[in-house]
């Protein structure tokens, strides 16, 4: 995340390390994820989905997020509404880099990356 300068893409200014955990200091997105907005849509009586205009716009900023990632060599792995994040200016940022990888070893373009699960 601290490589990555996208206006779609949740900046992280700092980390550090406190009593064995890790805390990221990151950009408030005052809506929380595209899922809460849903939620709490839904438990309004606003219906059980969203206007086809607000949704184009979320995907289309997402969408604007991983093509910059993929760009850069790295691939999201769980692009979900939860991890989707949404400002009350309009803004829409990609989150959650937990199990995010490279399509870059040793300086060339892998044709393909794998993903180990751990059980």
């Amino acid at each position: 995340m601290k490589l990555s300068f996208n206006p779609n893409i949740l900046r992280c200014h700092c980390s550090f390390v406190e009593s064995n955990q890790l805390w990221l200091v990151m950009q408030i997105m005052d809506l929380g994820s595209a899922l809460r907005v849903m939620t709490r849509s839904k438990a309004l009586g606003l219906g059980n989905g969203l206007n086809e205009e607000w949704v184009a716009y979320v995907l289309g900023e997402a969408l604007n997020g991983l093509s910059y990632l993929h760009a850069n060599g790295q691939i999201h792995r769980d692009v979900k509404s939860g991890n989707i994040l949404v400002h009350s200016d309009g803004s829409i940022r990609v989150a959650d880099f937990g199990v995010s990888g490279w399509t870059v070893a040793r300086g060339l373009r892998q044709v393909c990356t794998n993903t180990t699960n751990y059980i």
